[in-house]
């Protein structure tokens, strides 16, 4: 193999200590030490961090308001139309996911009682 060749498999060989193939980079190279210490003595100012705006708090119905609306639904329309409603208040932002639970455990509960002890709830 001639010497150029074998500078050639060098210069391709990633592995390669291979000569002078690869420059220094960064303060190295320019051998500029003086720059770097004018930088060190005096930085640039730090730029400021970024702070996120603060987002409105949603504006909830209130539960009382809520939950009304949904056991008219329950009685007119049954307990998937009325959970669907309770959905959609909670994906549109007018209820919080706790409201939502509650109202939800509310037409479990009434879904699972007989037509006596639902009529006799109705009274009160």
């Amino acid at each position: 193999m001639s010497v150029e060749q074998a500078n050639n498999m060098k210069r391709l060989d990633r592995r390669s200590a291979g000569g002078s193939s690869r420059k220094a980079k960064g303060i190295v190279s320019d051998n500029s030490w003086d720059r770097w210490l004018e930088e060190y003595l005096n930085p640039k100012e730090d730029k400021p961090k970024f702070t996120p705006k603060p987002t409105p708090l949603p504006i909830y119905i209130p539960i009382r308001e809520a939950m009304q609306n949904v056991i008219d639904k329950y009685e007119s329309r049954g307990y998937e139309a009325a959970y669907e409603l309770t959905q959609s208040l909670y994906t549109g932002d007018k209820i919080s996911l706790m409201d939502k639970s509650k109202i939800t455990n509310e037409l479990t509960e009434l879904e699972s009682m007989s037509v006596k002890q639902r009529k006799f709830l109705k009274r009160l």
